[in-house]
């Protein structure tokens, strides 16, 4: 998994004709895929709050040499990507840590995750209907 997440990374996507919507939404991708990294490692690892913190350290510096890299292979760094990753980090951390808890606990984790994501997209969907916006005037 980690072996596929890392290759989209520096896999050189085309520049889409429109960058409004296609930049905005490649930047939220960040969140589910650091996502469900964290998620699957903390759970597979097992790690506790302290051994979870030296998880969550080790995938954010990830996340930072990533973005380094990605001019290397015909991708531009972005703080705002690293951001994003980082939140779906400890979302995923969060994620794991609440599994034991009860179900409004659960409702409450996943409105929260649900939250985050909505508001990561909505560059994108405003550029969405910029795009449609354009095609029916003009």
């Amino acid at each position: 998994m980690l072996a596929g997440l890392l290759l989209l990374c520096f896999f050189p996507f085309p520049e889409a004709q429109d960058k409004f919507f296609w930049g905005p939404l490649s930047d939220a991708f960040h969140y589910p895929m650091f996502f469900v990294l964290s998620a699957a490692l903390f759970y597979i690892t097992g790690a506790g709050v302290r051994t979870g913190a030296k998880l969550a350290l080790f995938l954010l510096l990830l996340a930072a040499l990533i973005e380094l890299a990605q001019p290397f292979f015909g991708r531009s760094e972005s703080a705002v990507d690293f951001l994003v990753g980082a939140a779906g980090v400890f979302a995923g951390w969060g994620a794991v840590l609440v599994v034991q808890h009860g179900l409004r606990v659960r409702l409450l984790y996943l409105l929260f995750v649900a939250l985050v994501l909505g508001t990561l997209l909505l560059p994108a969907w405003f550029g969405l209907e910029t795009l449609l916006w354009r095609a029916r005037h003009f």
